[in-house]
This record gives C-alpha cells, sequence and structure tokens, in this order.
C-alpha cells in the first residue's frame, strides 16, 4: 500500500478560502474527507481532499440559479467584491440585522 501525500491546515485554508482555524472545525466535526489529528496537527490526505473539491465543484455546476436566487447550496458569482460583502455584513450585524441582503431590497 502507498501512502498518499498529506497537506497541512494552511494548504487546506487556502484552497477553500476560509481560515485556518474554520478548517479545523471543520476537520474535527468530519465535514472534510482525509482528515487525520496527529497531536496537535491536523493533516489531511491530499488525494481525498482533491477529490472532496472536485466533487463539490461538480454539484455546483449542476445546480440551476433561476434569478439572483440560488437553489441546492452553491453561491452564482458574486457581482459585489468579497470587501463590499463584509462590510455589508459587519454593518449589518452592528444594526442588528440578519446579514443578508434583505434589507436592501
Amino acid at each position: 500500500m502507498t501512502a498518499s501525500a498529506r497537506v497541512r491546515v494552511d494548504y487546506v485554508a487556502e484552497r477553500l478560502c476560509i481560515t485556518p482555524r474554520t478548517v479545523q472545525d471543520m476537520a474535527a466535526r468530519g465535514a472534510i474527507p482525509g482528515a487525520a489529528r496527529i497531536g496537535k496537527f491536523w493533516t489531511f490526505d491530499r488525494t481525498k481532499f482533491e477529490r472532496f473539491i472536485a466533487a463539490r465543484e461538480g454539484e455546483c455546476a449542476r445546480k440551476i440559479y433561476i434569478g439572483e436566487e440560488l437553489h441546492g447550496g452553491c453561491e452564482p458569482p458574486s457581482r459585489e467584491s468579497s470587501t463590499e460583502k463584509a462590510y455589508e455584513l459587519a454593518m449589518s450585524k452592528l444594526l442588528g440585522g440578519s446579514g443578508t441582503n434583505a434589507s436592501r431590497r
């Protein structure tokens, strides 16, 4: 049996565009295939992780978008910059909103 290459949290975080802490939380919940905690460090089977990403991309490619609404759990391409989204979310939380675009409609 050949051992598959393992990658660390920073690699997974960068690929998923999330924080390393979120990767660790997902791994602890079993949400990322091939995750293993050895001592204090999480590592991931690179092959299983890349298959997981490919499967999610395939799922999103098959989803149907109706107008600006998404049906099925994947996000449509954004028309706003991530900075604008972050600002809107922060302001919504400060003002006691839900963090959605509903207040702008």
